[in-house]
């Protein structure tokens, strides 16, 4: 999640270079939660690692204390690393794009 917040400003910076010149967007973030955070370009935002901490204690605690089956934590947390997987790269694909057009 700290991942995903982190390369969300990094490409926020990166679209402005050179990315808005040919295509606009209000916002490149689209969850309105953190879409002021991001257009002010914030790398530390202490609401975004306060939700971040609490939803991997609660992800810790259910899984070590709560008597989930070793089968289904298996599967939270396999769903959790496909679903981050996914953003990550996604954010990934999007930096190196912006990078190409600034240097092409």
């Amino acid at each position: 999640m700290l991942a995903d917040y982190l390369l969300t400003v990094i490409g926020t910076i990166q679209k402005e270079k050179k990315y808005d010149d040919h295509f606009k967007s209000q916002y490149y973030e689209l969850n309105p939660l953190w879409q002021k955070q991001i257009s002010q370009r914030k790398w530390f935002n202490p609401r975004h690692i306060l939700l971040t901490v609490s939803f991997s204690a609660v992800i810790a605690y259910l899984i070590e204390f709560g008597g989930l089956p070793a089968f289904l934590a298996q599967g939270v947390i396999g769903c959790l690393f496909i679903l981050y997987g996914l953003i990550i790269g996604r954010h990934l694909s999007n930096i190196l794009v912006f990078l190409h057009l600034v240097s092409a």
